[in-house]
C-alpha cells in the first residue's frame, strides 16, 4: 500500500507540473532521434527567426549536458541577459549524457517558472531513455519532434529534393548510387550533393548523372566493410573480393582493412548476443556503445546469416590476424586466403 500510494503522489506530482507548464505556455522545444543532420537544420532555423528579430548572438546559449550543473542552468535560464531580455538556450544532452539526476529533477521542476521571454531547445542525439520524469514533461504534442533516419523512398526522395533545393537536377540512377555510395551520412550526402550540382553548373548541364558521381564521390569506408562482411556471410566470395577492390582502390592499406573487418564482426557478435537477450533496436546502441545505424545495419545482415558462419568467419578472422602478426604471410595475401577460405567453408555450411 505504502509503495502504490508514492507512485500515486509522484504521478499526481509529475502531472501537475505538467499542466501548470503548458497553462503558462512556456516556450520549449524538444528534438531527438538518429538523424542529426535533420535536427541541426531545424535548431539553425530556429536560431535565424530568433536572431533576425530582437534576438542577440549574446542572447543565444549553448549548453552540453555533459558537463551541465545546476547552477550553469540557473544562469542561463533565470540570469539577466546584457544587451536583452529575450535569449534562446540550446541544451544538447540532457537526458541521455547527464547522470545528474538531481540536475534533471531540478529541470522538470523549474521548467513551468521559465520566463515567456526565454526559449529553451533540448536537443538529444539518438533514443532518449522514454521512463524518466523528464522525458515525459518534454515529450508534447507540438513541443517535441522526433527525427528518424529515413530509408528507401524517403531517402532517395530527400535526396532529389536536396538536390532541386540548391537549383539542380538528378537522375534516378545517380540517386541510387549516392545512396548506395553514402547511405544514411546525410552530413555527407549534403557535401556531396553541394560538390555536385556546383561542378554540373560549371559544366552547364544541370543534370546529375551516375557518372559524376562515380567520379567525384568516394564510397563511404563503413558502407564497403559492410558490402564484404554481408557478401561473406552469405557466402557470395565473387561479391566479396569486388568489396575488397573497392576499399583498396579508396587507398585503404590492408591492415586497415583487415581491422575494420574484424571490428565489424565483433560488433555483430555483440548485437546478435544483445539481440538475444530480449533488447530491441533502440535499446542496444546504448548497451552495445555502437551507432544506432550500425546497429540497423548490423541486425540485417545478422537475419541473411547463419549463426554458424558467424562463428567459423570470426574464429577463421582470429588465425589470420595471428599469420600476419607473425609474418607468416603478408597482409594482401592473408586478407586473399581469407576470402578464399570463407568461400570454401560456406559451401560446406550450406551443404550441412
Amino acid at each position: 500500500m505504502k509503495g502504490s500510494s508514492e507512485r500515486c503522489k509522484r504521478a499526481t506530482y509529475f502531472f501537475s507540473l505538467l499542466t501548470f507548464a503548458l497553462r503558462l505556455n512556456i516556450m520549449f522545444y524538444f528534438f531527438y532521434g538518429q538523424n542529426t543532420f535533420a535536427i541541426n537544420e531545424k535548431v539553425r532555423e530556429i536560431e535565424q527567426r530568433f536572431l533576425s528579430g530582437s534576438g542577440t548572438e549574446y542572447s543565444l546559449i549553448r549548453l552540453q549536458g555533459a558537463t551541465l550543473t545546476q547552477s550553469q542552468y540557473s544562469e542561463a535560464i533565470f540570469g539577466l541577459g546584457f544587451f536583452s531580455d529575450k535569449k534562446l538556450v540550446e541544451i544538447k544532452g540532457a537526458l541521455a549524457d547527464s547522470s545528474d539526476q538531481n540536475l534533471k529533477k531540478f529541470i522538470s521542476e523549474t521548467l513551468p517558472k521559465i520566463s515567456d521571454s526565454v526559449v529553451v531547445i533540448f536537443i538529444e542525439d539518438g533514443e532518449p531513455d522514454k521512463r524518466g520524469a523528464l522525458y515525459k514533461l518534454l515529450n508534447q504534442p507540438k513541443r517535441s519532434q522526433r527525427f528518424p533516419l529515413p530509408e528507401g523512398v524517403a531517402l532517395r526522395h530527400w535526396i532529389k529534393g536536396r538536390v532541386e533545393s540548391l537549383g539542380g537536377q538528378i537522375d534516378p540512377r545517380a540517386v541510387a548510387r549516392l545512396e548506395q555510395f553514402l547511405g544514411f551520412d546525410f552530413w555527407r550526402l549534403n557535401s556531396e550533393i553541394q560538390k555536385l550540382v556546383l561542378y554540373c553548373r560549371a559544366r552547364e548541364n544541370l543534370i546529375i548523372k551516375s557518372e559524376d558521381v562515380d567520379e567525384l564521390v568516394h564510397p563511404e569506408t563503413t558502407l564497403s566493410v559492410f558490402e564484404l562482411t554481408d557478401a561473406l556471410g552469405a557466402g557470395n566470395i565473387k561479391r566479396a573480393f569486388a568489396a575488397l577492390k573497392t576499399l583498396t582502390t579508396q587507398g585503404e592499406d590492408e591492415i586497415k582493412v583487415f581491422s575494420l573487418i574484424v571490428s565489424h564482426f565483433r560488433t555483430l557478435l555483440i548485437v546478435s548476443d544483445l539481440s538475444k537477450k530480449g533488447m530491441t533496436e533502440r535499446e542496444i546502441p546504448s548497451s552495445a556503445a555502437v551507432h544506432p545505424y550500425v546497429v540497423k545495419k548490423a541486425l540485417v545482415s545478422l537475419r541473411l546469416m547463419a549463426p554458424e558462419r558467424l562463428c567459423y568467419i570470426y574464429h577463421s578472422l582470429a588465425r589470420t590476424d595471428l599469420s600476419i602478426k607473425t609474418g607468416a604471410v603478408d597482409p594482401a595475401t592473408a586478407l586473399d586466403l581469407l576470402l578464399a577460405t570463407i568461400g570454401k567453408s560456406s559451401a560446406i555450411i550450406d551443404k550441412n
